[in-house]
């Protein structure tokens, strides 16, 4: 295992943003929750609601990977990302790779 030297004001402010990505987890479940106890009758709005909560989860997961690789390529450690990614999050794979 690597250790690291991560500044204090940088792990500060990665695990800021960790817990508003926490909180906005919760708030879209609590969303889903709302939407299906809602039982109400099929129409373009419910399904269009539906669409937005897809739609907000894959944004979701996406600011969740970028998160992760933002604390590799300050020298962090994760086993959510693959090597090719840390590589490149640390300005480390090279011009072929992008």
């Amino acid at each position: 295992m690597m250790t690291t030297n991560i500044p204090q004001h940088v792990r500060h402010n990665y695990e800021a943003t960790d817990h508003l990505l926490f909180q906005t987890r919760a708030m879209l479940r609590a969303v889903e929750a709302m939407a299906e106890a809602a039982n109400l009758p099929n129409s373009p709005e419910i399904e269009s609601l539906f669409v937005l909560i897809t739609a907000t989860q894959s944004k979701l997961i996406e600011a969740e990977k970028a998160h992760g690789l933002e604390w590799v390529g300050h020298g962090g450690e994760s086993t959510s990302v693959t090597p090719e990614e840390i590589a490149a999050a640390r300005g480390e794979a090279g011009e072929a790779a992008q």
